[in-house]
This record gives C-alpha cells, structure tokens and sequence, in this order.
C-alpha cells in the first residue's frame, strides 16, 4: 500500500492534446504507477543512501550484492541477471475528490476493489446507507460504502487509517459504478500549466509553455511485492530480501518526476 503526500506524476510521455505531459493510464483510463517505476524508485533511493552508485551512474554490484540480488543488477554487458523481488503495478484503491457537501470525498468502484480482493484475497463488503453523494457540483448515485479501515487493516492490521494519510481519517469511501468512475478520475487530476521565463526580459521563452498531469494528494494504491527463490549472480545465501529492502528504505519515497517541484512524495505501507 502506498499513499500519495504530494501530487504525483509518473509520465506517459508527451501526448498530443491539452495535456503535454499526461500520467500513465490503463486502457480502461486509471492512472496507476507501474511496477518498474515503483521498484526502480526504490531501487535508486536505497543505492543511493548506501553510497552504491558509482560516478558513471551505474549501482556497483560487487560492493551492494544485497541490491543487486533483490532489485537486479543494473543493465551492462557483464552484469545480468533477473531481480529476486517481483513488483507489480500499483492501482488506486481510493482516490479523492473536491465535493460540495463534505470538502472532499474518497470514491473507488467495484472493478478497483476486485483488483484490491485479487491481491489480498478477502472480500470487502459494501455498507447500504446514502444513496447519492456531491461530487464537485454534481449529485452522483452510489452502490454503497466502504470503511477505509477496512482496506488498511487487511493490508496492515497495525497501522490505522490517519498513519496511512491524514486525509482518511473519519471518512468513508464511497463506491461508483465503473461507468461513472473513469469520468470522475479524469476530472480528478490535477493539471497545472507551467512556463519557462526568459531570466533577462521576465517574458515567457518561445515555446516553453506547457501542461502536466498529477495523480492528487491523499491517493491511496495498493500493489504486490513477492519474493521467489530465483538465485541470480549476486544471491549468496537465502537471506529474507523484502526485509532487507523494507528496512533500508522505510516508509517514504520519491517516486515519478518533478521531484525538484515538491512533487512524487509518498508514503509506503509495506
């Protein structure tokens, strides 16, 4: 599980459109966080608090064994070899938006809580009770709630939802149909338009004009980190990998671009 602390953006490239520079989006039209972004931001946080990034860029496998053994050696001509660790993508499982009657609301939809059942491998519930909801100015039909405890607690039965993000605490988790989520989602990023000056004229540069995309603060994802017993050239013994790279990296992580900006913080909950 991982919880959005700033905007986050993890490109899809340049798109033709309003958006230049869109985040990456399933077909169906979710924007989710790829497992190579979620373990290659892991992997450069971890190399590069150890001291394990030589001056060409590259993590020196002979010196972190650890890292290459759990993360893959980086890509070159001598070193090979496939990660012990498996990451996948991680998909929301809530997602906030701006609403009329009660601030901001946390939705999600009956296709994401079957990605968060497959992964966890429990069934969650939904609760009867209001039937409509206000989604910025619209009023929305809802099939039910969830309680976002719930989702914590079958994740981590330690962490309660305010250590998750504070966003969730008291709140309840509505559940849209899957025709109307994608619409909301879409209406829910954030997009913020950015220029680049001319420092002497204060006048903006030719062509530096452009529009990026964010995944709002305060969302939830949750994803899968397995460990197989698959021995590439820097795994010595059968020591616990996912403890190795839980304890190196912690609970949080730069993850996506624009970094510089205050962007891609987020919190993880292993």
């Amino acid at each position: 599980m991982a919880s959005a602390l700033t905007h986050v953006h993890v490109g899809a490239g340049r798109a033709p459109g309003a958006v230049d520079l869109p985040v990456i989006k399933d077909p169906f039209g979710v924007p989710y966080i790829p497992g190579s972004s979620f373990k290659g931001a892991i992997k450069s946080q971890i190399a590069n608090s150890k001291g394990c990034v030589t001056s060409k860029g590259v993590i020196d496998c002979r010196r972190c064994k650890e890292i290459c053994c759990a993360l893959g050696p980086d890509v070159s001509e001598i070193e090979k070899g496939a990660s012990r660790l498996v990451f996948t993508d991680l998909y929301p499982i809530l997602f906030p938006l701006p609403s009329l009657d009660e601030g901001y609301v946390y939705v999600t939809s009956p296709l994401l809580l079957q990605r968060f059942e497959g992964i966890v491998g429990k069934e969650i519930k939904h609760n009867e009770g209001k039937k409509s909801i206000s989604i910025g100015l619209d009023i929305v039909e809802i099939k039910g709630t969830i309680d976002p405890s719930e989702v914590v607690k079958l994740i981590n039965g330690s962490k309660s939802v305010e250590q998750v993000h504070p966003f969730l605490k008291g709140k309840k988790a509505y559940v849209l149909d899957d025709s109307m989520l994608i619409y909301y989602l879409e209406k829910g990023l954030v997009r913020l338009t950015r220029v680049k000056l001319d420092r002497y004229k204060k006048t903006v540069s030719t062509g530096a004009l452009w529009t990026e995309e964010y995944i709002p603060h305060g969302t939830v994802f949750t994803g899968l980190v397995v460990e197989r017993k698959w021995n590439n050239p820097y795994c010595e013994n059968n020591e616990d990998y996912i403890s190795i790279v839980k304890k190196e990296l912690g609970e949080m992580l730069i993850l996506g671009g624009k970094e510089t900006v205050g962007k891609g913080m987020v919190k993880v909950i292993w």
